[in-house]
């Protein structure tokens, strides 16, 4: 049974990885500065972080294969210590693959945006190094318009705000569908230097209220919060610098919209991936039950 270190594990598309994972029967190893914020017995747990190039190596050993994401962060000279970091680590193990997951869009030329230019930058000293590496490069995630912060307006308002123009085209992702497609490329390993965009098929805001209005038996209202208005909302809770850097993702939909269509056939083919539509993902939200969990823990 082959064991794959999952990095960034107690985030949301760590955490799904190393579920889809378990399912596939592979082994986990989990690499975290808290172990005991690993709720799962299923997992080998390795203290350890991405500034910490001892603990790196520790995790390594004995794993055949890497999920390799960076951390939320907006910094990139940080970032691009916590790729050389890990580098120098996996070129002394073992690895049969790595499957690096951008989390966002890459671009082809820098974009004067620290949350791209940060992946470009670090795919750029991955494909330097001569490691075995299948990159993945998702959009935006389905998974936020089920967030605490989505799903009560859409329960008990009857909007759905987003920072997306209403008529623009996205390749949504949900965090399973990414998830599946890193285990195909675990379970593939012959396709190490191979790229691949991956989302589901586009669809707008409309398409989004639409779905949910006919799910939910009620009518849910598209509402368009600007990419200023969206940095003002996250200052609080995320300092200047996140909230810009996330907004600055918005803005470059905005200008760009067609940096956020993918076309994901090589994905399907190679990595044998059909990923859900969106009228399945809204299918399989349990959205009347979340609403009351977050009501549950803003008023405990």
């Amino acid at each position: 049974m082959a064991t794959i270190l999952v990095t960034t594990a107690t985030g949301l598309q760590g955490t799904a990885v190393a579920q889809e994972l378990v399912k596939a029967n592979f082994s986990v190893k989990v690499l975290t500065r808290d172990p005991s914020k690993i709720a799962s017995g299923d997992y080998q747990v390795a203290e350890g972080s991405f500034d910490d190039p001892d603990s790196l190596r520790e995790a390594l050993t004995g794993v055949d294969g890497v999920y390799f994401k960076l951390p939320l962060i907006f910094d990139k000279d940080l970032l691009l210590k916590y790729t050389k970091n890990f580098i120098e680590a996996a070129k002394n193990a073992s690895l049969k693959l790595i499957v690096f997951n951008s989390s966002i869009l890459v671009p082809e030329q820098p974009s004067g945006f620290v949350a791209f230019d940060s992946k470009l930058e670090a795919e750029q000293l991955l494909k330097q190094s001569g490691l075995p590496v299948v990159y993945l490069h998702p959009r935006i995630y389905l998974d936020n318009l089920a967030a605490p912060w989505s799903v009560p307006a859409i329960i008990e308002q009857g909007v759905l705000p987003v920072p997306v123009p209403g008529g623009q085209q996205v390749s949504w992702i949900s965090l399973y569908d990414l998830a599946r497609y890193t285990v195909a490329a675990f379970q593939r390993p012959e396709l190490a230097g191979r790229t691949f965009e991956v989302g589901a098929a586009p669809v707008n805001a409309q398409d989004f209220t639409a779905g949910l209005s006919s799910l939910l038996n009620k009518t849910i209202q598209y509402v368009y919060v600007t990419p200023d208005e969206f940095e003002a909302g996250l200052k609080g809770a995320f300092g200047d610098l996140t909230a810009k850097s996330i907004s600055d993702i918005y803005r470059h939909l905005r200008d760009k919209p067609e940096d956020f269509v993918v076309n994901n056939n090589d994905a399907v083919k190679a990595l044998g991936v059909e990923p859900l539509t969106f009228a399945q993902w809204v299918a399989n939200v349990p959205w009347e039950q979340l609403n009351q969990q977050y009501a549950g823990a803003i008023a405990g």
